[in-house]
């Protein structure tokens, strides 16, 4: 089998492996509502072009050939949402639970499968983005503008991507130049005083296209609303809280031969978000914090053979954060994580083998005095993956060594199998690990430098259908927890002492039928402690989303509902356990074509104006309108 080059995310017959560069009730009536004219009335071409994703696997390969479940939205499937940032896009995806302190800006944690927001890795560009000391992402600083497109891997992939990926893994992927250089602009306004701009340009030049590039800026700002309920916290401030955010990504390759290829890739984000502190008033409360993240990388990539590709890149993540107290005073976080990765992909055998070697230096800068500031990592992995006749098979091990923590080796071994062109077995059992964060094993006077990485062990059973344009997808999953880590009274100082429990299942359905693009979804799971039999807090165990779509002429319209189930929480102002009701948040869209690549793109969101929260004493965002002007020749990216 020679290496085929391709560019991950581009539209493909539905084929096997490629190599590319790394870079309640009523719910499960409507899903069956959804799926039944759509087994049954796909009318589409013969030759249906689908998405290819490379997060599932390590490898390029189409949707329906990802053995974990996985979903994948592309470019037009963001700009025709209308959504602003990752969080948005995110609330309608099947198994994942977004819980938002507040308005745009507000802290946004990501638990999937019923993993919490630690457990869950987000990549950007193939880089993580975590904070060192919380151990989780800024996802609300995400905005899409700036986005390509956005992989979900739902389940424990830690195998292939070391810790953190026990849940699954979201991979963000900036924008990319092809074709002849095109520009891109957009302005709108909307409620709450929300402006948004972006302006940019992507394209080839050169001899045969050999350089590439794409350079995209965005501003957004909102005035916002108070994201405290000052009926529950009388001292807290009723100001609004606002916020801005500036991004920019850039992009720039170049093909030194038909063997040798170089390039670097930036994304910058700095935010400022007014704050509602529900813990302390007076001087000592927080008013603002800003935020900066930079993903930074430059690779080299070689083909000395057909059958082999080997690809260098080195790679910096900074997240910083600062946070100002009403008394003018200011406290600084800063992770930075440099790393050097080395993957060799060939050709071997009837399939596919990835090789590779990494390192990292992680450190933290503070104005806290941490016990230690900084930690190294190597990792080796390997990875190999088949398709022969119906039979499907992808095999991934991987050794983790912390200079703190110690080591962990984590495996997977994933079958596929075909029953003819329709119908699909797929199974996958896998382990994983967490590594625990600066603040559990370092912050002075709470952190414990004795804690182990927390573990995992998954399995999952699916059966796939797939016709044309339509791919439905059935997923029954369970992973235990153990080693997790707690802080218990009296010392509430953090152990391994804590273990739990996720299973559940997980349906969706893609597809266009009789021109109406449709996506449902719908996840039946219980997170439970296995020790006291208790529902994880904030996890919804029922949840569905359904997005309908159609284009007629020049007028495309839209309605997206996303449906979360109750959930435990605890009270803002006593700490005292509670349980938050179910909420559902209904939005419309419009587009219109007003001249040649010119559009108008309307949004109204929360149409039934729910002010349910999904974190106690938080308030929501509530009924509002946005319309942008946007301008995109055909084939810009």
């Amino acid at each position: 089998m020679n290496l085929e080059a391709s560019t991950a995310g581009r539209q493909t017959p539905r084929a096997g492996y490629q190599h590319v560069t790394h870079a309640g009730a009523s719910l499960s009536v409507a899903i069956s509502v959804c799926l039944l004219p759509v087994i049954g009335a796909a009318q589409e071409p013969p030759v249906q072009l689908e998405p290819v994703v490379v997060s599932a696997s390590g490898f390029a390969q189409p949707l329906a050939d990802a053995i974990p479940h996985t979903s994948v939205h592309g470019r037009e499937d963001i700009a025709r949402s209308g959504h602003t940032d990752l969080a948005g896009l995110l609330a309608g995806v099947v198994g994942i639970d977004l819980v938002r302190s507040g308005g745009a800006g507000g802290l946004t944690s990501t638990f999937m499968r019923g993993a919490e927001s630690r457990q869950v890795l987000f990549l950007v560009d193939g880089v993580r983005i975590e904070s060192g000391t919380a151990g989780t992402a800024r996802i609300e600083n995400l905005l899409l503008e700036q986005v390509e497109r956005v992989e979900v891997v739902r389940g424990n992939v830690s195998a292939l991507y070391g810790s953190a990926a026990v849940g699954g893994v979201v991979q963000v992927f900036t924008r990319r130049g092809e074709g002849p250089p095109r520009g891109n602009a957009s302005i709108g306004f909307g409620s709450r005083g929300e402006e948004r701009a972006s302006v940019g340009s992507s394209g080839a030049f050169g001899v045969d296209g050999a350089t590439d590039y794409s350079l995209q800026a965005s501003r957004h700002r909102t005035d916002g609303k108070s994201s405290i309920d000052t009926r529950l916290l009388p001292g807290a401030d009723p100001d609004r809280d606002g916020f801005r955010n500036t991004s920019f990504t850039g992009s720039l390759g170049h093909r030194l031969s038909t063997r040798h290829r170089i390039g670097a890739r930036i994304f910058w984000s700095e935010s400022e978000v007014g704050l509602d502190d529900s813990f302390m008033v007076g001087p000592g409360r927080v008013e603002q914090q800003d935020s900066r993240l930079t993903v930074a990388s430059a690779w080299w990539e070689a083909r000395p053979t057909d059958r082999w590709r080997s690809t260098l890149r080195a790679s910096i993540a900074d997240d910083r954060s600062l946070s100002r107290y009403a008394s003018g005073t200011e406290d600084p976080f800063d992770t930075r994580r440099n790393e050097v990765e080395w993957r060799n992909e060939l050709s071997f055998g009837p399939g596919l083998l990835s090789l590779g070697l990494a390192t990292a230096h992680e450190r933290i800068a503070t104005s806290i005095a941490y016990d230690r500031d900084h930690r190294n990592s190597q990792s080796a992995f390997a990875a190999y993956a088949l398709k022969a006749g119906s039979h499907q098979a992808e095999l991934a091990l991987r050794h983790d060594d912390y200079s703190d923590v110690g080591d962990a080796t984590t495996g997977s071994i994933g079958y596929g199998y075909e029953f003819d062109e329709q119908w699909k077995l797929l199974g996958r059992i896998a382990t994983a690990f967490n590594a625990p964060t600066f603040n559990q094993l370092f912050y002075p006077g709470f952190g414990n430098p004795e804690l182990d990485p927390e573990r995992a062990r998954s399995i999952e059973l699916g059966i796939q259908y797939q016709r044309e344009a339509v791919l439905l997808r059935a997923t029954a999953f369970r992973t235990r927890y153990t080693d997790m880590i707690d802080s218990p009274p009296p010392t509430f100082l953090p152990s391994n002492v804590a273990s739990a429990q996720a299973q559940g299942i997980e349906l969706s359905a893609n597809g266009v039928v009789r021109g109406w693009r449709m996506a449902a979804s719908a996840t039946f799971q219980s997170p439970t402690n296995r020790r006291t039999g208790e529902t994880l807090l904030r996890r919804a165990r029922r949840s569905g989303a359904l997005d309908v779509s159609r284009s007629f002429g020049a007028w495309d319209v839209g309605a997206d509902l996303a449906w979360g189930g109750s959930r435990r929480d605890f009270r803002i102002d006593t700490f005292a356990p509670v349980r938050l009701d179910s909420r559902a948040r209904l939005g419309l869209r419009l587009q219109r074509e007003v001249f040649a690549d010119t559009s108008v793109v309307m949004r109204l969101d929360n149409v039934t104006d729910d002010d349910t929260p999904t974190a106690h004493g938080y308030l929501p965002t509530g009924r509002s309108f946005f319309v942008m002007l946007r301008w995109q020749p055909s084939g810009t990216r």
